[in-house]
């Protein structure tokens, strides 16, 4: 919602997560890691600045934090955050006999350029529930867009990636030249562009740095090659939120995920449109928000900035995802 927080995993009020989960938290901007970690010149495996960060167990007022709480995070852009809370009794969450319900505290903390991140509170807190088992199960490539061996795709076609569980970002997030976890390549070899992760860690796109149109919104417009076949290749170097790496039992090539699908010379400028809403009579007060559009769209449109939602006072939590490529859910705290 409001502020400077983009995502989070787990998520508010998720059950069943597994002892051995990392937690993550995603900014909109880079953020002032002095806050953030003890010693600022660190940025992997650093000690959590107490009062700033804390992790507690449900019912204790000791929290994990400091030698217990490792932080890594990308010094050249300080936005996805990873929490290691290895330095518990037994390395991993909870226990091997019960559920235990967690809180993590975000502090009053600043961006890069001086804001504070959650002006409306001064902070940031939410739960989540740790099962008893100890996640081994390898995420999988649950679909891809455009589908695999499909034709007449408008070059301007977002590659979608999207995955069985949610994925650590710090493996899935980069820029080619330089990242290669993931590829997209044409005839010349990969293509230059971002690959950007959304939907609760659950997507990620590329999006090429060819400029080629502008939108009826005046926004640009980014272009794949014309008339080629283009090849998706997801290699095992993804891994999964408790550190379980990419499984690949389709459309493999050796231990990496691919896939192709062949472009045209068209630039596709058509708006999506909203085709269905709930009523707004009967509204549950947990549940997501649904609204349907008639088009596959854009997880990473699917934002704070682009869907928001407020009482009178702006005071909701809330976080956005994609399903079934059409389908905006607003996840959100009881109404």
């Amino acid at each position: 919602g409001g502020g400077a927080l983009e995502s989070h995993y787990p998520a508010r009020n998720a059950t069943g997560i597994p002892r051995n989960t990392n937690i993550y938290v995603t900014f909109k901007e880079p953020m002032d890691v002095r806050y953030i970690v003890s010693d600022p010149s660190c940025s992997v495996d650093c000690s959590a600045r107490g009062d700033y960060i804390d992790l507690y167990e449900d019912g204790s007022a000791v929290s994990i934090t400091g030698d217990n709480l490792r932080v890594t995070y990308n010094p050249a852009d300080p936005t996805v955050f990873e929490f290691n809370p290895y330095g518990t009794s037994d390395t991993y969450l909870g226990q091997d006999n019960a559920e235990f319900k967690y809180r993590v505290d975000l502090g009053d903390l600043y961006t890069q350029n001086g804001t504070q991140a959650f002006p409306l509170k001064g902070g940031y807190s939410w739960y989540f529930t740790v099962s008893n088992v100890v996640d081994l199960t390898p995420p999988t490539v649950h679909s891809v867009q455009p589908v695999n061996g499909s034709i007449d795709n408008p070059r301007n076609s977002i590659v979608q990636m999207n995955f069985s569980e949610a994925i650590n970002p710090m493996m899935a997030v980069g820029t080619y030249p330089g990242f290669t976890n993931i590829t997209v390549s044409g005839a010349g070899g990969p293509i230059n562009g971002d690959y950007i992760i959304s939907n609760q860690y659950k997507t990620v796109e590329f999006m090429t740095d060819d400029l080629c149109a502008q939108n009826s919104c005046g926004h640009n417009v980014y272009c794949l090659p014309e008339d080629q076949t283009i090849t998706g290749v997801i290699t095992n170097a993804i891994r999964d939120m408790a550190g379980n790496t990419l499984d690949c039992s389709t459309n493999c090539n050796g231990t990496s995920y691919q896939w192709s699908f062949l472009t045209n010379n068209n630039i596709d400028l058509e708006a999506p449109q909203i085709s269905n809403m709930q009523s707004v009579t009967n509204f549950s007060l947990v549940d997501p928000i649904e609204v349907t559009f008639n088009k596959q769209l854009s997880a990473v449109s699917i934002n704070a900035d682009s869907v928001q939602l407020a009482d009178g006072a702006g005071l909701i939590n809330y976080e956005t995802g994609l399903k079934d490529g059409n389908i905006v859910r607003i996840y959100h705290d009881k109404f």
